[in-house]
């Protein structure tokens, strides 16, 4: 299938997971922590646990002083001249502060900047776009940039964590909510309900369960979702589209490929008597298969792929290969699509297409893979 999945706001899909099981980065990663004033500013990591268990220690990591002359101006020196003198002393000291900040902080999740007066705002401004975006909350103290004023500023960490994982949920269930309500391909990114929702976690299809968070099989979905491999984020009605979740779907899922259309073939193959079946439509034995989907699983890693995506994609193929209400030709195709839409590199494609061929029987030809 050659769609394109929906572009989801950042961090998905890769760190998306939230209050569950998973990498859970959004909650997990560490804060940092600013405070600037004229003398200096000072820097500190608030760990993941910060304000939420005794003990757990800030770590200061830098402190940048300032060559800020005095407001008091030397007799014999215009007042223009001072002032044009200590605004650029001013912006080198920003300018220092920001490029120490973005150094230090690169890899923190959120960031929580105080201080008196207007330095702390004059600061917003000279910080890269990036960690601009990823400041939480902006204090101000009555006190000095040292070491107290880092602690009081670090106080608002655990209150900033639980506003950013607050927008992470928002932001994940808008697009949740916009997929479903599309009628092009977006809609087949996504499924709902238990027993949707059950059938493409056993194909491997999930890549992030969203369910609400007193949902009364919880811990059960949490567990099958990491047993399969997906993150999940649970949902707490706090915005009035997580509210509209919770009373409606309940629980959903992000795929890594649509499976609506497998699921509604596995649907029409319940009605159907094997015994009375075309015998045209003959099925390849899992066994004949043995070679090649290990095979593709290794492949697939070799090119790049997470062990657990390509473990996923391979059960996908799996389906697709053993859905015996189609025709062998048709199989193929399906499966050489989902690879496809997978952007799966060529050699493997070719490959796929040889072996697969071997199994299904001769009736490719040769740039079928193309």
């Amino acid at each position: 299938n050659n769609q394109t999945p929906p572009v989801l706001p950042p961090p998905f899909p890769e760190k998306m997971a939230v209050h569950g099981s998973g990498p859970s980065a959004d909650v997990a990663s560490e804060f940092g922590v600013l405070v600037i004033d004229g003398g200096e500013a000072s820097l500190a990591i608030a760990p993941p646990n910060y304000g939420q268990l005794p003990g757990v220690p800030l770590h200061k990591v830098a402190r940048v002083q300032s060559n800020i002359a005095s407001r008091t101006r030397r007799g014999g020196q215009s007042a223009a001249r001072f002032s044009r003198t200590r605004q650029l002393e001013e912006l080198e000291f920003l300018r220092k502060v920001a490029a120490r900040a973005a150094e230090e902080f690169s890899s923190v999740q959120g960031l929580v900047l105080g201080g008196c007066a207007n330095m702390k705002h004059k600061l917003v401004a000279q910080l890269p776009p990036l960690l601009r975006r990823r400041i939480s909350c902006i204090v101000s103290l009555s006190c000095s940039a040292n070491w107290i004023g880092l602690q009081k500023a670090a106080s608002q960490v655990s209150v900033a964590r639980k506003q950013h994982v607050q927008r992470l949920e928002g932001d994940v269930v808008d697009e949740f909510m916009k997929c479903a309500e599309a009628s092009d391909t977006g809609y087949e990114w996504i499924c709902y309900g238990e027993a949707e929702t059950e059938q493409a976690l056993d194909m491997g299809a999930v890549k992030l369960l969203l369910i609400c968070d007193d949902h009364k099989n919880l811990q059960q979905w949490t567990k099958m979702a990491s047993s399969c491999g997906s993150d999940t984020t649970r949902i707490q009605a706090t915005t009035d589209s997580s509210a509209m979740f919770c009373r409606g779907y309940k629980i959903g899922a992000f795929l890594r490929w649509p499976v609506k259309p497998l699921l509604e073939d596995m649907q029409d193959m319940d009605g159907i008597d094997p015994e009375n079946s075309d015998s045209e439509a003959s099925t390849v034995a899992p066994a004949s298969l043995e070679n090649t989907l290990p095979w593709l699983r290794d492949a697939l890693q070799q090119a790049g792929y997470d062990e657990t995506s390509a473990e996923a994609l391979t059960i996908g193929v799996d389906v697709v290969l053993s859905c015996d209400i189609r025709s062998p030709e048709e199989r193929f195709s399906d499966a050489l699509e989902l690879l496809q839409g997978q952007e799966v590199p060529p050699e493997v494609l070719e490959e796929f297409c040889l072996l697969v061929g071997d199994v299904l029987g001769d009736s490719f030809s040769d740039d079928s893979w193309d």
